[in-house]
């Protein structure tokens, strides 16, 4: 708990963190020094998710779940995640469906499938032997529909929130143009 840290553990924490992020430090290093090891026993794999290639800023993206240790606080790194909360994935869909709460497609469909599961240990149970493949979707732009995303198997699904409408993305303009071009080529 964070509240348990000295302040100085606390700074040096957070100095490690960025250090690890700008690539000045390795993990392996980090935890070497620290006597740290990682419960990577403890991950279970439950999704992986690709970028759609219209997209300018591309991601690869895996889904784990865990059962956190009773009193673990998450915190985030203030960097590539801002804020953080605990929160059922059954009331963050709520919200999203509200407005209040964007997020982008590949978390919306993780959270519908894990509000199917009653415990943590029903999700950790059921990767077991789990098979996963890489989601790309295809995203197609028209001015009837707007932005509507495709999933392997043709299921369509609208942009999730307009604050992710790629209209207002840079290199939106430019990545229409070669998903287009690449339409008619076929």
């Amino acid at each position: 708990i964070v509240e348990s840290f000295p302040p100085e553990a606390l700074r040096n924490l957070w100095n490690d963190r960025l250090k690890i992020r700008t690539k000045e430090c390795a993990f392996r290093e980090f935890l070497a020094r620290e006597g740290l090891t990682v419960s990577a026993d403890r991950l279970h794999y439950f999704s992986h998710w690709i970028t759609p290639e219209i997209l300018p800023i591309r991601f690869d993206v895996r889904f784990f779940a865990a059962k956190a240790p009773r009193g673990q606080e998450a915190l985030h790194d203030g960097a590539e995640t801002t804020k953080s909360l605990w929160i059922s994935p059954a009331n963050a869909l709520r919200r999203h469906d509200e407005g209040s709460f964007p997020m982008v497609l590949p978390t919306v469909v993780v959270l519908e499938e894990l509000a199917e599961f009653r415990s943590v240990d029903e999700v950790v149970e059921s990767t077991a032997g789990k098979s996963i493949c890489g989601i790309l979707t295809r995203i197609v732009v028209d001015d009837r529909d707007g932005v509507v995303e495709y999933f392997p198997d043709g299921t369509a699904r609208r942009r999730c929130h307009p604050s992710m409408d790629l209209r207002t993305m840079p290199g939106y303009e430019r990545s229409v143009v070669v998903a287009r071009s690449r339409e008619t080529e076929s």
